[in-house]
């Protein structure tokens, strides 16, 4: 660069630069004398000055451009960051948010599913936009979606008869009042301060007294903080977490359960509604009045008794030890469960059992698998019973084609039985089909052959999708028989089977479910 200006500035040029270089209008021009060597060596030197001056302004130039790309570069990325950790902060921190944003850390959820990203880069989405764009959709859409109507059958605490009326919006009187499609159920409206909890509890305040009063009774009387105790004893400011309260007889036991039991979801995509529990609570079960195809983890209620399934293959089985019941413990624990050499008993003391099939448990989703060797793997049925007059027994049932498990109360038609008093003779069997796997159905064993293209998981079978078919199998008690219907004589347990809402299922018209000591019936118009 320095060579270019020498070879194209003549002395008056490079005189006027030199002196807007050097910053002064005022700078006396070139000397020039007689000593043209004098003046050549002068002229050169000046030269060579400016040319630096020129180069370090110019590198000055260049680091500065440099400098303000990466800050440009650092403020765009910061910018960025900022923006999605103040979207998350204002999800965390805003009441009306907080359910949507707990819905989206939920990977089951279906709502999750349907906005996320789904390529391969997932990047951040703006969750916010996405909630505001949910809430204004299901406002056009609220004059054509079903509304679902709960209708209360019996309850602990609630009227009987009385009519909960949801749309796609909302439940009709919401006390979160947001209509983002979701409307939660628990015993308490608001959630627990549980900042508050942490801190006082490293101060030696005991959160955990028998009367859900006395820790704010503590801090209110030993606190001099005036604000504080106003906060303590209005509770007005914490978010409303749920839109309809089932409320609890016992105090300590609604305290102890505050958060969401439940929640009923409108799907945007399948037009339905679907019921999950939250896992808080006693639980949301459902009344079985269809044949169900069993999967690891089911979790099944009869009676008093809890019963959990699980699919175990013919290898894992053969690592199981046989107990005998040879201590009084176990001989007391089994003495409903008796042995036969169709299935073995397994005594509540082998808990090896039950980690060594962890794994396997995991892995045996589908009910026959195929080996190494290319054949299908048989799926045999392991139950957990507990509650009740159980005291975690395991039961592991062979699988052979054809064979019919009752369960209930009679010891001469029900093998296992219970000393239950909630129990039917038979409350419900079992019965396992080479091509379809484990079924359960309540009430008694009716002999009857099954298609499988007709048989299925409530909302996922062939039949139950068809609403129509569904309600004439429910009001008619008619079986499926190949395909066809074929009337026949079904007795139903006097208090039903119910499984537990462990993950969605579609509501469908007269299904039943429970939650804190309430009965409901569903029925969609």
């Amino acid at each position: 660069m320095g060579q270019n200006i020498e070879k194209c500035c003549n002395q008056t040029e490079y005189a006027q630069s030199k002196q807007l270089c050097e910053g002064g209008d005022n700078e006396k021009p070139l000397p020039q004398g007689n000593n043209n060597i004098l003046n050549q060596s002068r002229q050169l030197t000046e030269q060579q000055i400016y040319h630096q001056k020129l180069n370090s302004q110019y590198n000055g130039k260049q680091s500065i451009v440099k400098a303000n790309q990466n800050q440009s570069q650092q403020n765009s990325s910061r910018d960025v960051k900022n923006m999605f950790q103040e979207q998350k902060l204002y999800l965390q921190n805003t009441s009306q948010n907080r359910q949507f944003y707990d819905q989206l850390q939920d990977n089951n959820s279906s709502y999750y599913n349907q906005y996320l990203n789904k390529s391969e880069n997932k990047v951040a989405v703006n969750t916010v936009e996405n909630y505001n764009n949910r809430i204004q959709e299901l406002k056009e859409i609220s004059q054509f979606a079903p509304v679902l109507q709960l209708t209360i059958l019996s309850s602990a605490t609630l009227l009987k008869g009385t009519v909960l009326t949801i749309n796609c919006q909302q439940y009709q009187d919401s006390l979160r009042k947001i209509g983002d499609g979701f409307t939660f159920f628990g015993c308490k409206k608001r959630m627990r301060r549980t900042r508050d909890e942490q801190y006082y509890e490293k101060m030696g305040f005991n959160i955990n007294s028998a009367d859900p009063t006395a820790f704010n009774k503590q801090i209110i009387d030993s606190d001099d903080d005036e604000q504080l105790q106003s906060e303590l004893k209005n509770n007005d400011e914490n978010p409303i977490i749920n839109d309809f309260i089932i409320p609890s007889q016992d105090a300590i036991i609604a305290d102890r359960h505050r958060g969401i039991h439940f929640q009923i979801e409108y799907n945007i995509s399948q037009n339905n509604y679907k019921i999950k529990d939250l896992g808080v609570g006693f639980g949301a079960f459902y009344k079985l009045d269809y044949p169900l195809i069993l999967k690891n983890n089911h979790l099944i209620n009869i009676g008093l008794i809890f019963m959990v399934v699980n699919l175990v293959s013919e290898k894992k089985l053969e690592t199981f030890n046989t107990q005998q019941g040879n201590n009084k413990n176990n001989q007391y624990n089994n003495q409903n469960l008796p042995e036969k050499k169709d299935f073995c008993i397994l005594g509540n003391q082998n808990d090896d059992i039950n980690e060594d099939d962890e794994e396997e448990i995991e892995n045996s989703q589908n009910l026959s698998q195929v080996n190494s060797e290319g054949k299908k793997e048989v799926k045999h049925l392991k139950i957990k019973f507990f509650g009740g007059p159980c005291q975690g027994e395991k039961v592991i049932f062979h699988a052979i084609d054809g064979r019919i498990i009752n369960l209930g109360r009679s010891k001469d038609e029900c093998n296992p039985h219970f000393n239950d008093s909630l129990l039917s003779k038979i409350q419900c069997h079992i019965e396992y089909n080479q091509k379809i796997g484990w079924i359960l159905r309540d009430g008694n064993y009716v002999n009857y052959q099954i298609n499988q293209q007709t048989i299925g998981q409530g909302k996922n079978s062939t039949v139950f999708n068809n609403q129509k078919n569904a309600q004439t199998i429910q009001n008619q008690q008619q079986n499926i028989v190949n395909g066809s219907m074929q009337e026949i004589k079904k007795v139903n347990s006097t208090n039903g089977t119910w499984l537990y809402l462990g993950e969605d299922y579609t509501i469908y018209n007269g299904m039943i479910f429970k939650a804190n000591q309430t009965l409901f019936q569903a029925n969609l118009v």
